[in-house]
């Protein structure tokens, strides 16, 4: 899919299920019953399909009547959205998003906050509050901006937050906090974390210049943890995540 596509709807491609809809790991116990209840109802894909064309035909708008850079304008197309409450599904939820399927691409990395697949907007671990009263994490993306290995559509693993100059000024030991804490804690709670990856596109965006794209792979668990010092000499956590089959 290149940059400047006229598709404006997310791909129709779906997950893997199975006839009753469930999920099961061999290695790890059932985890159907979690994913069971985290079946989305409300939004309809229409509504996802409308609002990422009108999030998309906005930004087009306001690309070519702005002059200079224009990389900012994702976030202020975004913005804009939020302030009218046009993003859908503002509530954080566990498991899949209500009209978002697995295999949808997306643009923009806003694009994941305004359908509410993450509703992160830079960090790259989404949380909220479990049953227990602990953070668990809901969502992450993997961006290519630390050392994550995705080689393997069936388990990935994802480095925790923190301790890289790339996207903070102070670079630091990662530490028992925020998403970090959250993707621990999931280890525990067995709960699903949806996993979206980032790819190149082959040419850049006419709108913006982007040349990444967001594609949502489904629903993974956290399976274990480590410590290790990472590329700029700081400790970080590897959290390796297995896939649910549905």
């Amino acid at each position: 899919m290149s940059a400047n596509s006229n598709n404006v709807s997310p791909s129709t491609s779906r997950g893997i299920r199975n006839s009753s809809g469930t999920a099961h790991d061999q290695r790890r116990g059932p985890v159907a019953a979690v994913v069971e209840r985290s079946q989305p109802l409300g939004v309809r894909r229409e509504t996802v399909q409308r609002t990422l064309a009108l999030y998309r035909e906005e930004l087009d708008k306001l690309s070519r009547e702005k002059k200079g850079p224009k990389t900012s304008l994702p976030t202020v197309v975004a913005n804009i959205f939020q302030k009218h409450q046009r993003c859908l599904n503002a509530t954080k939820r566990i498991g899949h998003v209500s009209g978002i399927q697995v295999g949808d691409r997306f643009q923009y990395r806003a694009e994941l906050f305004i359908i509410g697949l993450h509703r992160q907007r830079s960090n790259g671990i989404d949380f909220k509050r479990g049953e227990n009263g602990q953070n668990l994490a809901i969502s992450i993306v993997a961006s290519g901006c630390y050392d994550n290995d995705m080689s393997s559509p069936d388990e990935i693993v994802y480095c925790g937050q923190g301790g890289n100059p790339t996207v903070s000024s102070r670079i630091v030991d990662q530490r028992w906090t925020g998403g970090n804490l959250a993707l621990r804690n999931s280890i525990r709670a067995r709960n699903p974390v949806r996993v979206i990856r980032g790819f190149k596109y082959s040419k850049p965006s006419t709108t913006d210049g982007t040349k990444s794209g967001y594609v949502y792979v489904g629903l993974y668990y956290v399976k274990e943890w480590k410590q290790e010092r990472g590329r700029y000499g700081k400790l970080v956590f590897k959290f390796t995540l297995k896939r649910i089959i549905e």
